[in-house]
C-alpha cells in the first residue's frame, strides 16, 4: 500500500532554557532550546517540510548543537549540522542506566550533511562527518568482561552527489576485550565501485 496524500498540517514549537532533572539522580539536563517548523501546506507529501533550528543542550560536561532542514521533495533534501562532546561516564549521573551497565570515555561527533538524496539513483547530500571517541569502555550487566581503551577516530566524506566521491577512514578503531588488544585500521572510497584497504590485528 503506497501512501498518495497526508492531512495539511502546521505546526511550531519553541523551547528556550529547558531543564529536566530525575529525582534519584544527581545531574540534570539544562539551558535545552530549540525551534521547531513543520508542515505541509496541501495533502501532497512530497511538500512537507521540517525544520529544527537553535538545538542545543547541556548535560554536565556534555553538549549537543545543531540544525535540520528537511525536505520531503522529490528528490529529498537535508541540510544538517550537529556538533556534540559527549563524556559518557557522566550519563549515569542524569539517567538511570541498566543495572551493571557502565559508560566511560569522550565521545566528539562534528557532522554536516548538505544537498539531495536520491537512493535509486544512488546520490547522496554533501557529507563530512568526524567522529572520535577517546579512553571509551563499555560494559553490560549480560557479561562480566567489559570492552575497555576504545579509541576510535573515524571520518565519512563525499564532496558530490555521487557515491563515487565518498570515502569512509578508520585511522584507527583499537579495543581491548578479555585482556586481548584488537587494531583495525581502513580505508573505503567509490562506494560505486567499492576500493578498499582495510588492515586488523589481533584476536
Amino acid at each position: 500500500t503506497a501512501l498518495v496524500c497526508i492531512p495539511r498540517f502546521n505546526l511550531t514549537a519553541t523551547l528556550k532554557d529547558g531543564y529536566a532533572k530525575i529525582d534519584t539522580m544527581p545531574g540534570s539536563v539544562d539551558r535545552a532550546a530549540f525551534r521547531l517548523t513543520a508542515q505541509c501546506p496541501d495533502s501532497i507529501k512530497e511538500h512537507a517540510t521540517l525544520d529544527i533550528d537553535d538545538l542545543s543542550l547541556t548535560a554536565m560536561g556534555s553538549y549537543i548543537r545543531g540544525f535540520l532542514h528537511y525536505k520531503n521533495s522529490r528528490p529529498k533534501y537535508v541540510d544538517a549540522d550537529l556538533k556534540s562532546v559527549i563524556k559518557l561516564e557522566d550519563i549515569k549521573k542524569f539517567y538511570p542506566l541498566p543495572k551493571g551497565t557502565e559508560l566511560a570515555g569522550n565521545l566528539n561527533v562534528d557532522a554536516t550533511v548538505k544537498g539531495t538524496l536520491r537512493i535509486k539513483r544512488r546520490e547522496m547530500p554533501v557529507t563530512t562527518v568526524k567522529l572520535r571517541l577517546d579512553n571509551g569502555l563499555v560494559k553490560t550487566g549480560n557479561f562480566p568482561e567489559s570492552i575497555k581503551d576504545i579509541n576510535i577516530d573515524a571520518t565519512v566524506i563525499s564532496t558530490n552527489a555521487s557515491l563515487k566521491s565518498a570515502t569512509v577512514n578508520l585511522k584507527p578503531v583499537s579495543f581491548s576485550f578479555a585482556g586481548q588488544p584488537f587494531l583495525l585500521k581502513a580505508n573505503l572510497k567509490n562506494f560505486d565501485n567499492l576500493q578498499y584497504n582495510v588492515y586488523s590485528k589481533g584476536s
